[in-house]
């Protein structure tokens, strides 16, 4: 074991050479172990950790599913900060040494590692292997991306957070962190790895827009911006991210809930999706003189979802009055049965045919506004719609479909949007809940459900 002087010296070195352990600068050659098949999710990161000699298996057998114990995983960790052949039951003392174990945190050699202790303790050898890292301000906003963030301790949450922002460790398959949940060897490989590799922690990473500094610095002047977007619940724009505030929990109500991030666990590109998107609908309000309300709630009805609304007018805004041109929705999480049955905005909506979940939800009320039908000589002029509204729909459209997939899609919408209004023009009402697929897309027409069109789309391909 080394002594802690020479800690300190590597340490040193760590800072002036690099983030990267001295003793794992030349990798030897991989160990072939029969249950690590070719394809298998963490093959590479087991190949890479077991060619440092970080983490052995059981002679040609890793182990892939069998739980890792806190002490294992304390050994790998001073392994790769310079104690070399490290023993899991003889870890304690290095560790505190290292500062990974902390004085008077429970600590059992033998019991398997719960996903709590594996955040601390990486987080701890992470910042140890990278003293120069920085957090951003908005940290705390992260929360929004772990469903069960309320729920686990305070203690563990500015760990959670760091983990989740620097591509260490994501949550489990229902989007929570799972404190309690058990680690297994294959998890510990792929997070040893992404400690060593920032390559690996990008792929990890949540999915974020490339920043627009022109479009951040105008929506973040909130003087300029208040003629043109409701900002009550956005913090502000920045990095490409949208750091939304005052999420509503119920209808009607509002509160300061800190800031948040949407929520990724339905949607991976939810957050960057939104970025662009509220880009478009801005721009083309300050263009066309409209007004844009944007909103992220969190109802216990509906679940997590967040709104963006173009308005004629800032009053109609203020008001929500439901009077808007266009809405997009974007559920975040999945909806659950409700007095017996889903809700309205349920993903399957058509459960016989759609075969993709619904990431945006598009309700296209009028693309007209009061002057145009005062100006109007019948109701038939009104139909095609206004260039401003078109374009800006299309705008939406483009800003998170691209050119090609965002203009077949508004083509079909407008088509669908004319067949509506004539239809209402001779009192009518038009129908159509299909699955059609445009681009690759699908899109999950629920028209005749509510007022306008009304339909849904799938990912981007």
């Amino acid at each position: 074991m080394f002594k802690k002087e020479l800690i300190v010296a590597i340490m040193v070195l760590t800072i002036v050479f690099g983030a990267f352990p001295v003793n794992a600068a030349t990798p030897g050659e991989a160990k072939v172990f029969e249950d690590v098949k070719v394809g298998y999710w963490a093959k590479n990161s087991i190949d890479y950790v077991s060619s440092l000699g970080y983490i052995n298996g059981y002679g040609n057998i890793f182990g892939i599913n069998d739980p890792i114990t806190e002490g294992q995983y304390i050994a790998i960790l001073c392994r790769m900060l310079g104690y070399e052949n490290q023993d899991p039951l003889t870890a304690e003392e290095p560790a505190k040494e290292l500062g990974i174990l902390k004085d008077g945190e429970a600590f059992n050699a033998k019991g398997n590692l719960k996903r709590s202790d594996m955040a601390v303790y990486t987080i701890r050898a992470f910042e140890l292997l990278n003293p120069d890292i920085t957090y951003p301000d908005y940290l705390e906003a992260y929360k929004g991306m772990v469903m069960d963030y309320k729920e686990l301790d305070p203690n563990l949450q500015p760990m959670v957070l760091k983990c989740v922002e620097q591509g260490l460790i994501n949550g489990t398959a229902d989007g929570t962190f799972n404190p309690d949940g058990e680690s297994i060897r294959a998890q510990a490989a792929a997070i040893i790895h992404r400690i060593l590799s920032p390559v690996e922690r990008e792929k990890v990473k949540p999915v974020f827009a490339t920043p627009d500094y022109e479009f951040e610095t105008l929506v973040n002047d909130k003087e300029v911006m208040q003629d043109y977007l409701s900002t009550v619940r956005i913090d502000r724009v920045v990095d490409g991210r949208i750091i939304w505030s005052n999420q509503r929990e119920e209808w009607g109500t509002s509160g300061d809930y800190g800031t948040s991030l949407l929520a990724v666990y339905n949607n991976k590109e939810s957050n960057k999706a939104a970025y662009n998107l509220l880009r478009a609908m801005v721009y083309d309000a300050v263009k066309n003189k409209n007004y844009v309300v944007a909103c992220y709630n969190d109802n216990k009805v509906l679940g997590k979802l967040v709104y963006f609304k173009a308005y004629s007018t800032k009053n109609g805004g203020v008001k929500e009055a439901q009077t808007y041109q266009y809405q997009i929705t974007f559920p975040l999480e999945p909806r659950v049965y409700f007095d017996g049955e889903f809700t309205t905005h349920d993903y399957k909506t058509i459960p016989d045919l759609q075969k993709e979940k619904t990431m945006y939800e598009w309700d296209i009320g009028v693309l007209y506004d009061f002057d145009n039908v005062l100006q109007a000589n019948s109701f038939e002029d009104l139909i095609p719609g206004v260039d401003k509204y078109k374009a800006s729909l299309k705008n939406a459209f483009l800003s998170m479909y691209g050119a090609k997939s965002g203009t077949a899609l508004y083509e079909y919408t407008m088509s669908e949007y004319i067949k509506d209004q004539t239809a209402i023009a001779k009192d009518q009402k038009y129908y159509n809940e299909s699955i059609t697929t445009i681009e690759g897309i699908e899109v999950h027409n629920m028209n005749g459900t509510s007022t306008g069109i009304y339909f849904g789309t799938g990912p981007s391909k």
